[in-house]
């Protein structure tokens, strides 16, 4: 039977800009600027919860599924050392992902060209990866646990999984619906309560559990308000002032739950 995407190839061709999107060097001031709007989500993600997981060595490899642009992987390369690729199937998402490699020196051919639900990747590549993730993916399928599964095949025994998805009920749901109601109907919007989530992962065989739960505090760069495009700005720069404040008052701890946080995580091992 057919994974039904909820979500048109077109609608990602569109998102993806196929032109000159580079990780330039950051100047000093920018990044002393950075370090108070840097986001206090993405924070506790990467220092905290990865970092506990997830060791650096250059000899291992990482595969992203749905990799455009590709600044995930850049950044997962920079914390961790590991040979990154990427599997996109967006002829746009190839080019902008390929062209951030070049940018990075990192290898442009490291990106797959290939449907990650096709039984000719999944063969090509089973057990390949020592860490395969996935950051807003799985929530824009009917059928995620075929989806999670096809993540397994190409993870390698002992390997780490990491899967996170944007929580968008709570806040986000009450802004979307007033602002962008259409961006829920790409969205499997029932695995986004938490025990639903873990149900996906509960059903898996072979499948240590190591971490799951709500992440961030609150985030609403992951909003997207369609034709209201002033408030992007609007909300970024309040965003800015949220992540002062999350940092200060709460530290490296957090205050996760299921009205605010931004993302659902999970991270597991494959036994």
């Amino acid at each position: 039977m057919e994974i039904e995407k909820l979500s048109e190839q077109n609608h990602w061709e569109s998102i993806n800009s196929p032109a000159n999107t580079t990780e330039k060097p950051t100047k000093k001031s920018k990044k002393i600027f950075r370090i108070f709007t840097y986001s206090y989500s993405a924070k506790l993600l990467w220092d905290v919860i990865l970092t506990k997981y997830i060791k650096k060595d250059r000899n291992l490899t990482v595969l992203e599924v749905g990799s455009a642009p590709g600044y995930n992987l850049v950044k997962w390369h920079n914390y961790f050392s590991h040979s990154p690729y990427g599997v996109e199937y967006t002829k746009s998402g190839i080019e902008v992902n390929r062209n951030l490699f070049r940018a990075n020196n990192l290898n442009p051919e490291h990106i797959i060209e290939a449907d990650f639900l096709s039984e000719q990747f999944l063969n090509e590549y089973s057990e390949k990866f020592d860490f395969v993730y996935s950051m807003g993916f799985i929530e824009h399928f009917d059928d995620p646990v075929k989806i999670i599964e096809n993540h397994l095949k190409i993870l390698k025994k002992g390997g780490i999984l990491f899967i996170s998805i944007p929580n968008l009920l709570g806040l986000y749901n009450i802004i979307l619906k007033n602002f962008y109601p259409e961006i829920l109907k790409i969205h499997n919007l029932e695995i986004m309560e938490k025990d639903n989530y873990m149900k996906l992962f509960k059903v898996q065989k072979d499948l240590e559990f190591l971490y799951f739960g709500y992440s961030g505090t609150i985030d609403l760069n992951i909003l997207q308000f369609g034709k209201y495009k002033f408030l992007s700005k609007v909300v970024h720069y309040f965003q800015m002032i949220l992540n002062i404040f999350c940092k200060v008052i709460f530290g490296k701890k957090g205050f996760e739950t299921q009205f605010a946080s931004p993302y659902l995580v999970f991270v597991g091992r494959k036994i």
